[in-house]
């Protein structure tokens, strides 16, 4: 969330994602988390005070309940209209199958 605030919300995502798949680090490490930072050119210190904090806790907290209340318990979720489509790795049938029933769903509609 702070990166967000930042401007480098994808860009710190993105970051925390290759040091989890890529290099098999934990991206709950402060340690991770800061070098992500200063890689990125943001304030490590607000990284140190963020982690010893409850600055973000309520906010993140109504994120993961709207994100439930979504109906979505995997990721990636693909969302079409406001609802979840995907949801997990899927192969690439799956995709394919599910855009051409959406594609039929709406021909029918319109």
């Amino acid at each position: 969330m702070w990166a967000g605030e930042q401007g480098h919300q994808t860009e710190f995502a993105l970051a925390l994602f290759d040091a989890y798949f890529g290099k098999a680090e934990n991206p709950s490490d402060p340690a991770v988390l800061r070098r992500v930072a200063a890689n990125l050119g943001l304030d490590t210190q607000a990284v140190n005070e963020i982690l010893t904090s409850d600055r973000y806790a309520e906010a993140v907290r109504q994120q993961e309940q709207s994100v439930q209340r979504a109906g979505i318990h995997a990721v990636p979720t693909f969302m079409v209209g406001g609802k979840p489509l995907i949801q997990g790795a899927q192969a690439p049938e799956t995709f394919a199958s599910a855009l051409r029933e959406i594609a039929a769903q709406a021909s029918t509609v319109a």
